[in-house]
């Protein structure tokens, strides 16, 4: 079985003025604290120390070859910079250990995928780090976000000829668009290691439905990091304001038979809401025409009239070839009802009753996730800043330090 090699990378040599010039970025910051203290965590040293001292080599390599370039300042010298590795250092540390224990890799290499990526520091790090291993077919970053991923592009230029994995980019990519995101990543056509860094609110639930969705089988890995409690939870803590609903749904696996049948049930409903009036012709799939004005009518006008009336929805029940009059359908009501994905209901209620609400609020979220294996994992990266301290209000204390790991 492969493993993951740590060798030391080789800065490049640039000219000497330039990096002195450029020690001030948070690049070379990053790497001096990591090199000196290591990761600031509980997790084991020894299954770490190696990691940590490959990061280091990828930052100086990152800054002696980009350090001061405009694009390369997003990145390369963020004042979060150091934080946010070592949250991807946890995060291929989980990886690193399935992809070396998982039999399912072996033979089919997987996709892993940044999960609202932000300026892709997991992403750039991962490509580096799984360097001529060919386990990794690729990496995908997605975010809502239209980002600067200028950096990313000038790595991937390079990806080839330094044997490192690519990463696609997906602009525009909205999460809660679950459908669209599930399909999509189902077209990749391997298997899926989902890693999800600090995911706001509700976007921690939404990556669970989504990994759920895909399925075990084609999405035995999930690494999530959520970053506060959602609304329906904080929403309880004033009895004086409107609650919330303490309640979160959370999708569950769905078969692809399921899916088409929800996917069309959906289809007649829409039909049947646009009073039986297609968003396309009947005929060629034009939006830009209807049926009565498409070119392909033939001009025979019994054919015409059969083709027109085929064509036509029922406006109770969105299926074709008949009116609302002859409408053969036994339901009651006036329209088609909607198709809902299965979904667990998590109940947070309790939540802020505990004496750690964020905790609580991670170990309730594991209950939904569909795998054989779920466990939270506290790594000790705890904020230092003062307004992440412990007080009676502060509920996402430790909101950096809890990881869910879900594996098949």
């Amino acid at each position: 079985m492969n493993t993951v090699d740590i060798v030391p990378v080789s800065p490049t040599n640039l000219d000497t003025s330039q990096n002195i010039q450029h020690k001030h970025w948070h690049v070379w910051k990053a790497a001096d604290r990591l090199e000196k203290d290591g990761l600031a965590s509980c997790l084991p040293t020894k299954d770490t120390e190696d990691l940590i001292q490959q990061v280091v080599s990828i930052l100086h390599q990152w800054g002696e070859t980009w350090a001061g370039e405009k694009e390369w300042q997003g990145l390369l010298n963020k004042s979060s910079l150091l934080h946010e590795i070592e949250e991807s250092i946890v995060a291929l540390h989980s990886l690193i250990q399935w992809m070396n224990k998982s039999q399912d890799i072996d033979n089919e290499p997987i996709t892993v995928v940044d999960v609202c990526c932000g300026k892709g520091v997991f992403s750039m790090l991962a490509s580096y780090i799984f360097q001529d291993d060919s386990r990794i077919h690729q990496i995908v970053m997605l975010d809502k976000a239209t980002i600067k991923w200028n950096h990313v592009e000038a790595a991937n230029a390079l990806a080839s000829a330094e044997r490192r994995p690519r990463i696609e980019l997906w602009y525009n990519c909205n999460l809660h668009e679950v459908d669209d995101v599930v399909n999509r990543l189902e077209g990749l056509q391997t298997h899926l290691a989902l890693v999800g860094i600090h995911l706001c609110k509700t976007l921690s639930p939404t990556c669970v439905g989504i990994a759920n969705a895909i399925g075990s089988s084609r999405c035995p890995f999930l690494c999530l990091a959520p970053c506060c409690l959602p609304r329906a939870v904080i929403s309880q803590a004033n009895k004086y304001k409107k609650k919330g609903n303490p309640i979160i749904e959370v999708l569950q696996y769905e078969s692809p038979q399921q899916r088409e049948k929800r996917f069309n049930a959906n289809q007649r409903r829409k039909f049947a809401m646009n009073r039986g009036q297609p968003s396309e012709c009947y005929l060629c799939q034009s939006v830009d025409h209807p049926i009565n004005k498409c070119g392909l009518l033939p001009t025979n006008e019994k054919e015409r009239i059969e083709i027109l009336y085929n064509a036509a929805t029922c406006w109770k029940c969105g299926e074709r070839g008949h009116n609302k009059a002859n409408c053969p359908s036994k339901q009651t009501t006036g329209k088609p009802s909607s198709a809902k994905p299965p979904v667990v209901r998590m109940n947070v209620s309790k939540v802020l009753n505990s004496q750690k609400p964020f905790d609580t609020y991670c170990e309730v979220l594991t209950e939904t996730l569909q795998r054989d294996h779920v466990r939270l994992v506290e790594t000790g990266l705890v904020n230092d800043k003062t307004q992440h301290q412990y007080n009676h209000t502060n509920w996402n204390r430790g909101r950096k330090s809890i990881y869910i790991i879900a594996t098949q």
